[in-house]
């Protein structure tokens, strides 16, 4: 089962967020209005910064701001797919 956490605006974030840099390499709110590789529609706010790390022995997403929804390219996936894959390796103690 997944979880997630509901924009922290006005409540005390998750533990692990109180350090966002140490976890994640960057810090929170840092997207930027680009399109790298083009426009989707217009509800497309450009650019994020997404981060990915073990916790506790769970694979965490987190992302610089609030997302509704994620596009990238298939390349873009590749990449994805294969963090995560090396994430779930490390969260099980594999790697």
């Amino acid at each position: 089962m997944s979880h997630c956490s509901e924009p922290t605006e006005g409540r005390n974030p998750a533990s692990f967020l109180s350090d966002f840099r140490k976890h994640f390499g960057f810090d929170r709110k840092t997207g930027t209005r680009e399109w790298p590789a083009g426009r989707i529609d217009g509800t497309d706010d450009g650019a994020f910064r997404m981060g990915t790390t073990v916790i506790n022995g769970r694979i965490v997403i987190a992302f610089d701001r609030p997302v509704d929804w994620i596009g990238m390219t298939p390349q873009e996936a590749s990449d994805m797919a294969d963090k995560l894959n090396e994430l779930q390796l490390k969260a099980r103690g594999i790697a």
